[in-house]
Order: C-alpha cells, then sequence, then structure tokens
C-alpha cells in the first residue's frame, strides 16, 4: 500500500541542510527546558515524609501489616502525640 504524501507549507520536510543546522532545545532556550522541567512530577512538599528503620519482633510486624491503611495511620498519629509530649 503506498503512503499518502501530506504537503503542509508551515512545517516542510526536513532537508540534510535543514537538519545540519538543528540544535538541541538546551542550547537554543535553556530557560525553556528548565521551565518545563519544573512543570514535571508532583509538587515538592513542604515537609515531606521520611523513611525510617525501625527492628521490631515478626509478632509486632505481622499485627501491624494486618491492621490495615487507617490503623496504621492512627498508630502513627499517637506515636507523634506522645512524641510531642516529651518534647
Amino acid at each position: 500500500m503506498a503512503r499518502k504524501v501530506i504537503v503542509d507549507d508551515e512545517s516542510p520536510e526536513i532537508t540534510p541542510e535543514i537538519f545540519a543546522q538543528m540544535r538541541p532545545m538546551k542550547d537554543v532556550a535553556p530557560d525553556l527546558v528548565e521551565a518545563i522541567k519544573a512543570l514535571r512530577g508532583r509538587p515538592k512538599l513542604e515537609n515531606p515524609k521520611q523513611v525510617v528503620s525501625i527492628r521490631m519482633s515478626a509478632s509486632a510486624v505481622k499485627r501491624w501489616s494486618a491492621m490495615g491503611r487507617a490503623e496504621r495511620a492512627k498508630l502513627i498519629a499517637a506515636l507523634e502525640k506522645k512524641i510531642e509530649k516529651r518534647a
């Protein structure tokens, strides 16, 4: 099956001469590249959570895992409250 050629005056076919004149966007518009990078991904949190490693008994880990997300969140909140009282 033959491909149909679409003629577009605003976007001409790239010839070897045009290709030789092209430059990376980071060289032509570095500010724009940085602005685009800043918009990618999740916004940075003001106080991101940190990973903490603690050693627990196997039975405690098993009970912790079985609690479910909502109960674990309550346990973390209770821990934070206890830490605030000691500070």
